[in-house]
Parts: C-alpha cells; structure tokens; sequence
C-alpha cells in the first residue's frame, strides 16, 4: 500500500469518524431539546416509533449494506463500473422490495405491533423504516466509491434539517 492510499484511507475513516460524532450529538440535542419542550408521554411514544423503525430498517436491508462494501470495492478496484452500476440497481431493487414488503407485514399485523399506536404514527414508523434502510444503504455505496468526505456535510444538512422539522 503507497503513502497516498494510506493517506486517502486514513481521510476516509476520519470523515467517519466525525460524521458519526455528529450524528450522535444531533441525536442527542434532538432528545434534549425534545424533552424541555413535551411531556415523557409524547417522548416514550416518539422513542418507540423510533426503535420500532431502527429494528424493521435491520430486517428490511437483510444485511446488504454489510456486504456493499466488499463487492463494490472490489469492483471499483478492478474498475468494472459496469458491474458496480448493476450491483447497485440491484442492491436498490432488493433494499426497495424488501420495505414494501414489511410495510404490508407492519400494516397487516399493526392491532398486534403497536397495539394502542394511532394509525398516523405507524405510518411515520413506516416511513422512517424505508427511509433509514435507503440512507444506510447509500451511504454503504458512499463508503465503496471512498468519497467518505461528502457523509459528513450530508449529516451535518441533515442533523440541522431533523432538529428544526422535529421542534
């Protein structure tokens, strides 16, 4: 391994390191802030939609974004875009069906899930499900391509975005 690629991989795992900073003291202020301006009702029901969407995005990328990484590296190695592009339309495609199909599960089963939940917030759940398994997927593809640099300015748009839609 060069000096350069040494640098660029440790820039990589920097970038990562503070966009997952951010993204933990975004969530953090979010729950602060959320828990001086309502009440412990209104936070342990926006905590479990929360939960309930973090575990169904786990179920709903059935562990794509783990192996993105090892293929897409690899491809871009070799610099077969060809497969790369394929691999990602086919991984978007997989982590696509994938929500559809739990949404329907979540929807069906919803009296049993969330049992005195109003229909609104599973929908929210449901959203918040479809759209975390997207961003965790893009953001695997992000990592493959090693333009890490780009995560934490998206983060940082985001973490400001969440904070002022939530309040």
């Amino acid at each position: 391994m060069t000096s350069s690629s040494k640098q660029s991989v440790g820039r990589g795992a920097a970038y990562i390191y503070i966009e997952n900073i951010v993204a933990l003291s975004s969530g953090y202020v979010l729950w602060l802030a959320l828990s001086k301006i309502t009440t412990s009702g209104v936070i342990g029901i926006a905590s479990t939609v929360v939960s309930l969407a973090a575990i169904f995005s786990i179920f709903v990328t059935i562990g794509i974004p783990n192996g993105v990484p090892r293929f897409l590296g690899k491809s871009f190695s070799e610099r077969n875009l060809e497969y790369a592009k394929l691999f990602v339309k086919a991984t978007i495609l997989l982590v696509s069906l994938g929500i559809a199909i739990l949404s329907v599960i979540i929807l069906i089963l919803r009296n049993w899930i969330f049992s005195d939940l109003d229909f609104s917030l599973i929908i929210l759940s449901i959203v918040l499900m479809g759209s975390s398994a997207i961003e965790v997927l893009f953001r695997s593809i992000v990592i493959s391509a090693q333009k890490t640099k780009v995560l934490v300015t998206q983060r940082i748009v985001s973490s400001v975005a969440k904070v002022v839609v939530t309040i």
